[in-house]
């Protein structure tokens, strides 16, 4: 590392933006927006490629909001949660909200890419530097002045591109996977809403699933991984019908594991809804692998097809109105018995139903070897990038 240098991200940025909130309160800051803009919840490690809001010139006008070009890093400063810390690359030109740093590098200094998996393996060592006693936060001149080692630009930019090959094929398997779920659900409205006719019947949940549900004293839990994932909330949030196993943060022992739950575990092929919290979350079981916490109970179907009762259950209004099930006062949550009482409608239709269920067979064995190479890949990444960045691990120029 003779030829490294230390240096501030801010001497390698060519501008420091920082973001803006418009007016909620005025329409035509909003109304029917082109110009994306983000916020700090969609700042996890990605690259950006569209925003959940959009904004119009009279709200970037009349905010401090700024346009920030393609290919800046974005660090989130705060927010709920881990999320302050986090980075992301946009590959849009966009504006961010208030809570967002977003570094222009210098392209002349230092590769985006390379200080984008610098700063993503630094996280810690942000999280560590937040200020403030309610809510400690980053600020636009603690990462200014955050100091980080420097290889030169040609082996930056091969650093960073070996981190990103793999990132790519990532991103590749998981846009695979969605557009594969996409499809599941055109299947399922086609055969089964807009074509249903007399073949289908009204029913009670509660009649077609057995329910695990494992509340009341709360296990001996670990923070370091175990064989054994809690599967909380969290896990059930994302855009993949799958459980997010990457979320869980606690584990249990095999001997907790095999005493303590009185209603047993999740088996592949049952469906997870979150009861507590963010209720109304849904995932498919495709593996046979952890527990649920107290705020999520497993539906095991019976007598009906379990993708055909997931895709069922994840229609948007269906799912509108489980979330209207609450009775929380504190919190928001869901009585099991009510959710059982959810009327739903079964198709009688066994032709469709032995297709439909050919195709999900099928699917879901390429959605779980595209999410298998995933983890492997992010290992890889994740077990690379301290290596490279660090100068341990030499590329040869």
């Amino acid at each position: 590392m003779s030829k490294w240098k230390k240096v501030q991200i801010g001497d390698i940025c060519s501008k420091v933006l920082t973001g803006g909130t418009p007016n909620t309160q005025v329409n035509e800051n909003y109304n029917n927006g082109t110009i994306p803009w983000l916020k700090t919840k969609e700042v996890n490690f990605n690259r950006i490629y569209a925003t959940e809001n959009y904004i119009t010139k009279c709200g970037l006008n009349n905010s401090s909001a700024k346009m920030v070009p393609s290919n800046s890093v974005i660090v989130a400063m705060y927010g709920q949660g881990d999320t302050a810390g986090r980075v992301a690359i946009n590959k849009i030109d966009l504006c961010t909200n208030q809570a967002c740093c977003n570094l222009v590098i210098d392209a002349n200094l230092a590769d985006y890419n390379y200080i984008y998996y610098v700063l993503k393996d630094s996280y810690d060592e942000l999280v560590a530097r937040k200020t403030g006693s309610a809510q400690p936060n980053l600020n636009t001149q603690l990462i200014k002045s955050f100091e980080i080692s420097l290889p030169s630009l040609p082996e930056q930019k091969n650093i960073a591109s070996i981190l990103k090959i793999i990132d790519d094929k990532i991103h590749l398997l998981n846009r695979q996977n969605r557009t594969i779920e996409a499809m599941v659900e055109t299947y399922f409205r086609q055969w089964f809403i807009e074509d249903a006719t007399e073949d289908c019947v009204m029913g009670r949940l509660g009649d077609y699933v057995d329910v695990i549900d494992n509340r009341g004293k709360t296990p001996p839990l670990s923070n370091s991984p175990l064989d054994h994932p809690i599967i909380e909330v969290k896990s059930l949030t994302g855009s993949s019908r799958f459980v997010s196993y990457e979320k869980c943060e606690k584990y249990v022992d095999e001997f907790t594991f095999q005493n303590w739950f009185r209603a047993g575990h999740p088996k592949v092929n049952d469906i997870l809804i979150s009861t507590v919290g963010s209720i109304g979350e849904m995932k498919f079981m495709i593996e046979d692998r952890g527990t649920i916490a107290q705020n999520v109970v497993a539906l095991r179907a019976k007598n009906i097809s379990p993708y055909y009762l997931y895709q069922w259950l994840t229609l948007p209004i269906v799912n509108r109105e489980i979330k209207e099930m609450d009775i929380g006062s504190v919190q928001p949550s869901i009585k099991v018995p009510h959710l059982l009482n959810l009327e739903i409608q079964v198709s009688k239709n066994q032709q469709k139903l032995s297709m439909f269920n050919d195709i999900m067979e099928s699917i879901n064995g390429k959605l779980k070897i595209n999410l298998s190479q995933c983890r492997t890949l992010t290992s890889l990444r994740d077990t690379l990038l301290p290596k490279l960045i660090s100068g341990e691990l030499r590329v040869k120029m």
